[in-house]
């Protein structure tokens, strides 16, 4: 299943660029005069405005975002937890699942992606003119163009260090707040926000619709679950293994792409081939994921069937598999996660286990020819 970043966001402090700033004197005056980026946004009524609507209109838009990305994973997992311990017919339909809602979410988040950062760009455009015009007005016969310098750090704006003057050397009086009424003012930098914020934002498709619990091993009751993703990673060293396990495929996984990258010697046959063995220790790296995965399930599921018995107070001994995230409605019944997470915290056995799966563990093998 393809994995995505959903830390997708939009830089709302834009960077202003010092490019753009006159620092050449536009007369034969003393006087001078300057300004802080970072103060100036911050003074500015338009740009807070702007950066309140986009926020607005993107922050449900970056929690589905999220959401999705998430609920993908942990189904994922819970997959690889299972295999071998539910029907396998339903299995089947789970996994087709996922491959069916992780292809569409692929363009889906692209599209965000693409949208958020065109959106940046655009912005960053339109402040960077707006303040070349505010510095322009500012400017005139027998005065300095005003010139950037962030007064307590010694750079420029956001960025820092660009070669703006120090603190120190700060000429003049501080214009930001000045410059700042002047976009509040622009009509050419407020059309150009207009027009951004008219487009629509493509959408992410989520998923609403409980599902029936899958017995473990045979054994379940329809009216009782736990998931299987939240329940390893609510156990530490299951947790732990987990996060190793995936640290030393995506160490494989970058491996590869350095040999990849460094491909460029050979004749066609052989970059063919090099290809081929890449695309081989991929599938090497995919295999060793499932493996880790699905014995750390099978210990789960031991430990789970040890504490049945002190499952019967509180309701869950007949306990079932939910493959379906909770995000997306779970299953049909009662959630029990929580219960069976507190039977096994101190099942000695169990962490006993589960270290010895670390000490196993191993590193997938992405050796070249």
């Amino acid at each position: 299943m393809p994995r995505f970043s959903a830390h997708v966001h939009i830089v709302l402090f834009l960077l202003l660029a010092c490019t753009l700033t006159p620092t050449t004197a536009l007369g034969d005056g003393n006087d001078s005069g300057h300004y802080d980026p970072d103060s100036v946004a911050s003074a500015s009524v338009i740009f807070r405005a702007f950066a309140g609507q986009l926020q607005q209109v993107y922050g449900p838009i970056d929690d589905t975002v999220r959401k999705v990305d998430g609920l993908l994973a942990d189904l994922d997992l819970s997959l690889a937890l299972t295999t071998g311990h539910v029907d396998q017919a339903h299995y089947d339909l789970w996994a087709a699942r996922l491959d069916e809602r992780s292809t569409r979410f692929g363009p889906e988040f692209q599209a965000v992606q693409e949208r958020s950062y065109s959106l940046q760009d655009q912005s960053t455009k339109a402040f960077e003119q707006a303040l070349g015009r505010a510095l322009q007005s500012l400017s005139s016969a027998g005065h300095t163009a005003p010139v950037s310098c962030t007064e307590g750090s010694g750079g420029i704006g956001p960025m820092g260090g660009l070669g703006g003057a120090s603190a120190a050397q700060c000429p003049g009086k501080n214009l930001s707040a000045r410059i700042a009424g002047l976009w509040d003012k622009d009509p050419l930098l407020k059309q150009d926000l207009d027009n951004m914020t008219t487009g629509q934002w493509p959408e992410v498709t989520n998923y609403e619709d409980a599902a029936r619990p899958l017995a473990l091993d045979g054994r379940g009751d329809a009216g009782q679950w736990l998931s299987p993703a939240q329940l390893a990673r609510g156990i530490p060293e299951a947790a732990r293994l987990l996060n190793e396990s995936d640290a030393r495929a995506q160490a494989g996984r970058d491996a590869l792409w350095a040999a990849l990258r460094n491909s460029t010697a050979g004749s066609e046959d052989e970059q063919k081939e090099l290809k081929q063995a890449i695309r081989s220790r991929a599938k090497r790296i995919r295999e060793y994921s499932a493996r880790s995965r699905a014995a750390l399930g099978a210990t789960l599921w031991g430990a789970v069937d040890r504490a049945r018995k002190k499952g019967k107070k509180e309701g869950w001994s007949e306990v079932a598999l939910c493959l379906n995230p909770t995000g997306w409605g779970g299953c049909d019944g009662m959630d029990h996660t929580d219960d069976v997470l507190n039977a096994l915290y101190g099942d000695k056995k169990l962490t006993r286990q589960i270290e010895t799966l670390l000490e196993d563990l191993g590193q997938p093998d992405v050796s070249m020819p």
